[in-house]
């Protein structure tokens, strides 16, 4: 017979398995949440622009776009209202608030950032125009890099400046998960491009793969 005191192996086990799962829905539930409302209001501005630029506004057709914003941007308030900062478990305290306003700001350029290139960018050549890599008016490319070089720094600076030792660990081992993504994935697909093994690099491809590897490494972080 066990005591309360002295556990059994199987109810170390079972203890083990409770906490990650634990830890698994106070981490992801709400960032899926966000996602989700973030995509719905970046679709429906996205929406809005592209027909805006076209010269097609009316009633009918704006109705159909409102929507999605509408309920992506109910839908993220709903999440930082629910979750602050989008974790469960963290105390409503000015650190925490002050690290919710940054993800709007946030939010808020990617959003901004969207609109623009959807509604300067040259007419539509094809379903990968906004994704590709076809050339934009200068003045737009000016804009957009000078905007992402001032607002990025600023933001990790504000980031950096309120999270905790806890987040700043897991934030510094997502960073080093992406760079070491990069430091293979980058040299490897240029050798193989070289040698007529693959197409030509592409730098947006290889940013996005290192940024879903940091974030699974934050998350990753998060739960062992």
């Amino acid at each position: 017979m066990t005591s309360k005191t002295n556990p059994t192996d199987r109810d170390i086990d079972d203890s083990w398995y409770d906490s990650r799962w634990a830890g698994f829905k106070r981490v992801m539930i709400p960032a899926m949440v966000f996602a989700v409302g973030l995509g719905l209001a970046l679709g429906g501005v996205s929406a809005m622009a592209v027909i805006g630029r076209k010269g097609e506004l009316g009633l009918a057709r704006i109705a159909m776009a409102l929507p999605f914003l509408l309920i992506g941007l109910g839908i993220i308030v709903y999440a930082f209202r629910k979750w602050p900062t989008l974790r469960v478990g963290d105390p409503d305290t000015p650190r925490t608030r002050r690290l919710g306003k940054g993800v709007y700001v946030l939010m808020i350029f990617a959003i901004g950032t969207a609109m623009i290139m959807v509604t300067f960018m040259p007419e539509a050549r094809g379903p990968n125009s906004f994704f590709g890599n076809g050339p934009i008016p200068p003045a737009l490319g000016a804009v957009m890099a000078i905007g992402w070089m001032i607002f990025m720094p600023i933001l990790s600076i504000y980031n950096r400046r309120n999270v905790d030792e806890v987040d700043r660990t897991t934030f510094e081992f997502g960073e080093t998960v992406g760079f070491q993504v990069f430091a293979v994935l980058a040299p490897v697909w240029w050798v193989a491009w070289r040698g007529g093994f693959v197409p030509q690099p592409d730098v947006m491809i290889i940013f996005v793969i290192v940024l879903v590897a940091s974030t699974i490494g934050n998350l990753w972080k998060r739960l062992v």
